[in-house]
């Protein structure tokens, strides 16, 4: 499995190049945008601390300033639940933006029936995004059917303040003992372990899953049936209370929001984080910062360079927008442009990897992070997409009930029930 996504990923590092991709320039599909005075609206998650907010930003910004007849009003924010939800019920509500950029996963269910499939674009713009690979696009389809441009993949790792861990004589985490024999060490520095946002626990789930089982656990889908649900997640949801318990976690971690969990991990007052390659842009001391695969549970017989990446989003042209025939062309013009070889090589510079033949920009070095998360997928012996991107409201249990677990206010059996019960 690591063949498959290796060498993808290993495009953030400019050494080769996604070998489904034909080496195409990006071409608009119509040379000349119609004289016509048009506003369109994009929405997108390049916002906040997304490694490639400011990348965004320009595309969106060259786009507007090359098209005289065309404004284009971006409204680009950090992604979260609220905002995965606002998106989807614009479309409902027929408030939505004409172009979004938003996740393929199951997420994405809600609004489906409000943009328009590729193969309908390509109808009437055969050479749509030729330059992107056919095998990138096929990985973001939903329900076999394609409708989203991808731009680049992910990884999710382990984020290490190297420093923390050579400063004060303690190994780094490359194994479970090692991981949890830190504690004491790290505590008694003043150190916190492990940085934990209880809004956002959803890296911390889908690795401490994935680190008591293998990847046939990590991809089951029990359904309704708790008797389904394998003992690695079982374990996985557990660890949240033992190593809590084991001053893994800050004291009031179950009650600490994601971003003050990330200014702890950035600012040096926690060892670790769990996060994705979109965070390699957010750390300010790249250079004594590592990444690297969560450690296998030791009694979970797998190995330990197991990761969790793949592609999970892209460009949607909203069907409202197809049907006004001069934002239609505008629409199309703009995910071109942000679609092109030049704009994905300016996103996955800070981290991430390519859906098509770019060529590096010897003027921006890679952070280390970014450097050694793909190291690390291409390193990897397995690698999974989240367990939330499959059954996205199930998992919402999950996300509801880690702090309450870590404050044993619920019980992991309590939190299965619901997780199975609400997985229909």
């Amino acid at each position: 499995m690591k063949k498959i996504l290796a060498a993808v990923l290993a495009m953030v590092l400019c050494v080769s190049l996604l070998a489904a991709c034909k080496d195409k320039k990006a071409e608009p599909v119509s040379s000349e945008v119609k004289p016509t005075e048009v506003t369109i609206k994009t929405v997108s998650m390049f916002g906040g601390a997304d490694a490639s907010a400011e990348a965004y930003a320009n595309v969106v910004k060259a786009f507007d300033d090359a098209n005289e007849y065309i404004t284009v009003v971006d409204e680009s924010t950090e992604s979260s639940e609220e905002w995965k939800a606002s998106v989807v019920s614009s479309f409902e509500t027929g408030d939505n933006a004409d172009v979004v950029f938003f996740f393929t996963t199951s997420d994405a269910e809600g609004m489906l029936d409000y943009v328009v499939p590729l193969s309908e674009i390509k109808e009437v713009y055969p050479d749509y995004c030729n330059w992107i690979s056919q095998s990138a696009i096929d990985s973001v389809a939903i329900d076999g059917v394609q409708y989203a441009i991808p731009v680049k993949g992910y990884w999710e790792g382990l984020f290490v303040n190297e420093d923390l861990y050579k400063n004060n004589g303690i190994d780094l985490p490359s194994d479970w003992a090692k991981f949890t024999d830190s504690f004491a060490k790290l505590n008694e520095a003043g150190i916190i372990p492990m940085a934990f946002g209880a809004d956002i626990p959803h890296y911390w789930i889908e690795h401490f899953i994935l680190a008591a089982g293998p990847k046939a656990d990590h991809a089951a889908n029990p359904g309704t049936d708790v008797s389904k649900v394998p003992e690695s997640w079982k374990t996985g949801l557990g660890f949240f209370k033992t190593l809590y318990d084991a001053k893994g976690f800050a004291e009031a971690a179950p009650s600490t929001d994601y971003n003050t969990a990330c200014e702890q991990f950035i600012n040096k007052k926690a060892a670790l984080s769990v996060d994705g390659s979109w965070w390699c842009g957010s750390i300010t001391d790249p250079a004594t910062t590592t990444v690297m695969a969560m450690p296998a549970y030791e009694g979970a017989n797998k190995s330990t360079t197991d990761v969790i990446a793949g592609f999970s989003s892209g460009f949607y042209i909203a069907r409202s927008a197809w049907e006004d025939e001069a934002k239609r062309d505008a629409c199309v013009a703009f995910v071109e442009a942000a679609t092109s070889p030049e704009a994905v090589a300016s996103y996955v510079a800070q981290g991430g990897a390519p859906t098509c033949a770019i060529k590096a920009d010897p003027n921006v070095e890679a952070p280390r992070p970014a450097v050694d998360g793909a190291a690390m997928v291409g390193a990897a012996d397995e690698v999974d997409i989240p367990l939330g991107d499959r059954m996205a409201t199930a998992y919402a249990e999950f996300i509801s009930g880690a702090a309450k677990i870590m404050s044993g206010d619920a019980t992991v059996d309590d939190v299965i029930a619901a997780f199975c019960e609400a997985n229909k």
